[in-house]
């Protein structure tokens, strides 16, 4: 379990990483340019998670991240890779 400090202090990294996609994605439909990659699948599931430590993507700032995670979902592969649940 972390303390509250730590808490803070993990959420400005996460903060960070938004900031730093949010700029990557700028002029780009997708990371590597305007094609989905093993990038976008590899990196995507990690920014999806982020609401589950109540950081959710924030559309203001992060409109370009927003736009990518929507665009994902719609993407056939992207959306089957969700749905897959761990056996069990």
């Amino acid at each position: 379990m972390v303390d509250e400090d730590e808490a803070r202090h993990l959420g400005a990294l996460l903060l960070q990483r938004l900031d730093r996609l949010e700029e990557a994605l700028t002029g780009r439909r997708y990371l590597v340019g305007d094609r989905y990659t093993i990038a976008d699948l590899s990196v995507a599931p990690r920014v999806v998670m982020y609401s589950l430590v109540a950081l959710p993507v924030d559309p203001d700032r992060h409109a370009n991240v927003g736009a990518w995670l929507g665009r994902l979902a719609e993407h056939p592969p992207f959306a089957r890779s969700e749905t897959v649940r761990p056996a069990g």
